[in-house]
């Protein structure tokens, strides 16, 4: 998922006809002279399709009139010294087959084993590796090619590598391609996404801007513009899998847009993709002539010449050229009515982008879509609907730099095609995915960041019920932790579990089982903070964060006890490395890996893939690991061991780190992107077998 940066002021949720609305008041600053009182961001929005015989008219309308603000927005500040879905063949690709060997004995029964790390359950996330209890598949970028491969697991003396599959995505139809993940469908099918940003990262041609001039910044990119541009896709490629051999696509799908974010329910892939609003060649984002030492006068002349002959500019483009992102294959083929009213805006100010949110029937190979003519921040799901939020933006500052977002609600249909309902409106900015969470009552239970009237951070909790047209607020906390930012999130059944974070790592449980009246239950301080929670049981959490908020600093994995919520209590801990440490489990759980004990007896298991230097000195050689841990509730959480994974090679020194780890049985399998490492869980410091990938 996409994370929104944290800022924002503070608000509450009132009863809105149409959406759930926010309060927000007003931010101190260092002004000294009197200034207007700031306009609050509009505390209810929708999403509204353009309709009637000319929709088309009044979709390139819209996108002018954007386009035309944004552009200003920035040149008036500089003036005024303010500051700085089609159907493809799959891509050619190149199988490359195990070793000839003679063929391996019959497999025993493979026992249990880890699958990757989601959110909600019944929710599937995309993921660099998928495995099942007898394979593992890996998927990486390997210098101009993606590369997808095949290994036989279990048992783990007889682990060997089974095929792997390479192609070059780079095309003049979708760009430079880099893996996102996989989803298994079932046993002998499954799904990759591959995503790309534009070739060109700035799009404008003009006069470069003299030696010293403050940097132009559009749309997201900043520096010297060239001359071309060429939108980003995203590639979905179904592989068959049933052989014990590389895997085989049988259909591709490319999308526009980068990937923000998508999920599977059983055959629908959820996608959701942006890109960035091409504008006319002919807009300029500085002066075509300015004397070396200009006066006031002649500053603001250039700059007045500028905004007026882009504005030209703008409304000489046909919706052709706006709507040239969207189309795979660049024919200048002018819309239909009935097309521009699958186009929908935010009836509040946004930045502008092309965001579509796009259903993937897998089995039927068809893709549906609804456009949004906006930024895209944070994609979620639940088992009813999929989430996506969008940023408040207002060209003249007038709200003082106040943030809200909207998140949009797309109801899954009894088809499984994800439609848009409503929107919702919220003071603030949300940290991530896990800080929205939908229960089986369909209550929106949401952790919002944002900032009091002096500037100080605070987060808060907010209860809501999305329905159609207008979603209902129902609850809402008090400021929690002013002063801290907000670190990570966790909703488990009725409750949520914060972490936030300035010089003491306070862990707070509050009870959304009424949610009209959330309340806080306990609050835990100790040194430190986790980056994320995850739920051991019903009365365990597990944090995986940093042991200090200094540096240098340490990863550490921290056993919460919340079986009485007004106490909770840090159980027991583990370093997990030295100083310097580090692990891609602190910001993607996709790499904390867990397998709950077979019996209430037993242990869970628990493996976090790390790197860190040999000594706690900067500079020694570092280490490719994955760490061990055993949870029960009676013993708490204790080391179980390292497996040491190969060294980085010399020529991928920053990407040959252990990224993941899997359970089968009594067997832990340590994964990079050149290795898969295997080892008993009873001696970890063990190998049995290492296979290298190609």
């Amino acid at each position: 998922m996409s994370t929104v940066r944290r800022s924002g002021f503070r608000g509450h949720l009132v009863p809105a006809p149409i959406i759930l609305a926010v309060t927000l008041t007003a931010c101190g600053g260092s002004e000294t002279v009197p200034t207007p009182a700031p306009t609050p961001p509009p505390t209810s929005a929708s999403l509204k399709y353009f309709t009637g015989e000319d929709a088309c008219g009044a979709l390139e309308q819209h996108i002018e009139d954007r386009a035309q603000a944004m552009i200003e927005d920035q040149l008036v500040s500089m003036r005024d010294g303010r500051g700085g879905g089609f159907d493809v063949l799959p891509a050619p690709v190149t199988s490359v087959g195990a070793p000839s060997s003679a063929a391996p004995a019959p497999a025993p029964a493979a026992p249990r084993h880890s699958t990757t790390n989601v959110q909600v359950a019944g929710v599937d996330e995309f993921d660099t590796i998928r495995n099942d209890d007898r394979h593992l598949y890996g998927f990486k970028a390997d210098g101009s090619q993606l590369a997808l491969s095949k290994l036989r697991l279990w048992p783990a003396e007889s682990m060997a590598m089974l095929g792997q599959v390479r192609w070059s995505p780079e095309s003049t139809a979708s760009g430079h391609q880099m893996p996102v993940g996989m989803v298994q469908l079932d046993a002998g099918r499954l799904v990759s996404l591959s995503t790309g940003a534009a070739s060109v990262e700035v799009m404008m041609g003009g006069p470069v801007p003299p030696a010293g001039a403050p940097m132009i910044c559009a749309l997201g990119r900043c520096g010297e513009p060239p001359s071309a541009w060429k939108p980003p896709r995203t590639v979905l490629t179904l592989f068959d899998t049933t052989a014990d051999a590389a895997p085989a696509a049988t259909w591709s799908t490319t999308l526009p847009g980068r990937l923000l974010g998508a999920r599977r329910i059983d055959g629908k892939v959820y996608a959701v993709t942006e890109t960035d609003l091409q504008m006319p060649p002919a807009v300029r984002w500085w002066p075509a002539s300015l004397p070396a030492d200009p006066t006031s006068e002649q500053w603001r002349a250039a700059f007045d010449r500028l905004i007026a002959d882009n504005r030209t500019a703008i409304r000489a483009a046909t919706l052709v050229h706006w709507l040239a992102p969207l189309d795979i294959d660049g024919a200048a083929t002018t819309p239909t009515a009935g097309q521009c009213r699958g186009f929908a805006q935010i009836d509040v100010p946004t930045r502008l982008a092309w965001l579509r949110v796009h259903t993937i029937d897998v089995d039927a190979r068809s893709v549906a879509h609804d456009t949004v003519l906006a930024e895209g921040a944070t994609v979620a799901m639940s088992a009813q609907a999929l989430y996506v939020n969008t940023t408040y933006w207002r060209r003249d500052n007038s709200t003082g730099g106040r943030t809200a977002t909207y998140l949009h609600r797309f109801a899954l249909e009894p088809s499984g095609r994800a439609r848009y309902m409503s929107t919702g409106a919220l003071a603030g900015t949300m940290l991530d995915a896990y800080a929205l969470d939908e229960d089986s009552n369909g209550v929106l239970r949401v952790a919002m960041s944002d900032f009091d009237d002096r500037g100080r951070p605070f987060t808060y909790l907010a209860t809501s019920r999305p329905g159609a047209p207008s979603w209902r607020a129902l609850g809402r906390t008090a400021a929690i932790a002013t002063g801290e930012t907000l670190q990570s999130v966790r909703f488990v059944g009725p409750r949520a579990y914060l972490v936030t974070f300035r010089q003491i790592d306070p862990f707070f449980v509050f009870d959304l089982s009424d949610p009209t009246q959330p309340r806080q239950l306990g609050e835990l301080k100790l040194p430190g903070f986790s980056t994320y929670l995850h739920p051991a049981d019903a009365t365990h959490l597990i944090g995986v964060g940093y042991d200090d908020g200094g540096w240098p600093r340490r990863v550490k994995a921290s056993l919460f006890d919340v079986g009485d919520a007004t106490r909770p209590v840090e159980q027991s801990s583990l370093a997990l490395g030295n100083v310097y440490s580090g692990s891609e489990a602190l910001w993607d759980p996709h790499a904390f890996t867990w397998l709950p004990g077979a019996s209430a007896q037993d242990d869970a298991l628990m493996a976090i893939p790390m790197r860190s230097f040999e000594a706690a000195i900067h500079g020694t050689p570092q280490r490719s690991q994955v760490r061990l841990a055993r949870f029960h509730p009676d013993r708490g959480l204790r080391d179980a061991g390292t497996l040491t994974m190969p060294a980085p090679s010399a020529s991928s020194p920053w990407t040959g780190y252990a990224r993941r780890a899997v359970f089968v049985g009594d067997v832990v399998y340590g994964y990079s992107d050149f290795a898969v490492r295997a080892a008993r869980v009873a001696d970890p410091s063990t190998p049995v077998a290492t296979v290298s990938i190609p």
